[in-house]
């Protein structure tokens, strides 16, 4: 087994006598590992030069696609941020809006969701695609400052 860099690419040699499954092993086991923190996505080509013992050759190339490995989750842009509403508030009224980024890629769309509330009585709602937050029928229960000063979500 032999590799060799050749014009900026890099050749693998495998030679010898050996059964055909021994070398079918061989080359289903190869794995490209770019330990880039931002490996370059596009295509790659990969040729292929076939000789056996009585000197028969056959040369072939396939492409193989590299994207992206999706391994960062998304942040919020501002981390713990705070709202505030006026008293006894109605139904519909903005409360604030929370943005995110994914590390990975700017083009991802990020869905928003509320995964808890303290009282939970459902008092606000986000929009799954903007991350605004508006309050719901139920905000005027918690919104009396008198009665609960701080609503966590």
């Amino acid at each position: 087994l032999r590799l060799q860099q050749l014009n900026g690419g890099t050749t693998l040699s495998v030679s010898g006598v050996a059964p055909v499954q021994s070398y079918t092993n061989i080359l289903v086991g190869i794995t490209y590992n770019n330990l880039l923190s931002e490996p370059t996505v596009g295509s790659r080509q990969i040729c292929v030069h076939l000789e056996d013992e009585a000197g028969d050759e056959l040369d072939d190339c396939f492409g193989v696609e590299v994207v992206p490995l999706n391994d960062n989750s998304p942040s919020f842009t501002v981390s713990n941020p705070i709202f505030e509403v006026t008293e006894q508030v109605g139904a519909g009224v903005f409360v604030g809006n929370v943005s995110a980024l994914d590390a990975d890629s700017a083009d991802v769309a990020l869905t928003f969701s509320i995964v808890a509330e303290d009282p939970e009585i459902n008092a606000v709602r986000i929009d799954a695609s903007t991350g605004a937050i508006t309050t719901t029928s139920s905000a005027a229960l918690v919104t009396d400052r008198e009665v609960l000063p701080v609503f966590f979500v």
